[in-house]
């Protein structure tokens, strides 16, 4: 869904989960569709045409926040609120192999 309706981000290339989170709640009303009502398809890097209708709601987003960068904030929020959603720098993954 993200990958071919948002377009503040840019599809295949990636984009910001911010934005992503802005589109859903300011231009989808808040729905995220379900993957088996809207699954992904990858292929040549061109996104799919966006459908926003006849697919099933699998949860609802009404707003975000940013976090800040302080581990023990962070842990206090998520016992207070719920799940986090978390953006990881993986550029320097490119070369892993395996282990840890």
């Amino acid at each position: 869904m993200l990958v071919s309706c948002d377009k503040t981000d840019t599809g295949c290339s990636g984009g910001l989960m911010n934005d992503a989170f802005e589109w859903i709640v300011q231009e989808n009303n808040g729905a995220v569709y379900t993957e088996e009502s809207y699954p992904y398809a990858s292929g040549e890097g061109i996104s799919p045409p966006c459908t926003t209708s006849g697919h099933t709601v699998g949860a609802m987003i009404t707003g975000h926040v940013e976090l800040p960068k302080d581990e023990a904030q962070i842990a206090a929020w998520l016992a207070a609120n719920g799940p986090v959603a978390v953006a990881v720098d993986a550029s320097s993954w490119m070369t892993y192999t395996g282990g840890v």
